[in-house]
């Protein structure tokens, strides 16, 4: 749903099947990513995993996290990283829209 949602609005999409194939794809054309969504449940590395690694390499990608967690757990990560944005599982596409719209905009400054 998401992937044809960006594709609509002239984004090209790299989707990948967990967290492993996410990193190897952010490796490979991170010059060209302007942010990244990801959810917190993944094989092989979690959304966790991936977004204590992302930053150790970058801390500038804005980064949108989809997850049916709570509110309250979901804050200590903008605690702890910068240009971290949320969407609560099940949400709506406006929502949703918003984070894109904030991440994207943040990856232009």
């Amino acid at each position: 749903m998401q992937e044809m949602g960006l594709k609509g609005f002239g984004f090209e999409v790299l989707e990948a099947e967990d967290g492993e194939k996410g990193w190897e794809l952010f490796t490979r054309f991170q010059k060209q990513i302007c942010f990244i969504i990801t959810d917190l449940t993944m094989p092989r590395m979690n959304g966790d995993q991936f977004l204590k690694k992302l930053r150790e390499v970058d801390r500038l990608t804005p980064t949108i996290i989809m997850s049916a967690y709570s509110c309250d757990e979901l804050q200590s990560y903008s605690d702890r990283y910068p240009f971290v944005y949320f969407f609560k599982k099940p949400g709506n596409a406006e929502l949703f829209l918003k984070c894109i719209k904030n991440a994207y905009t943040d990856s232009k400054k």
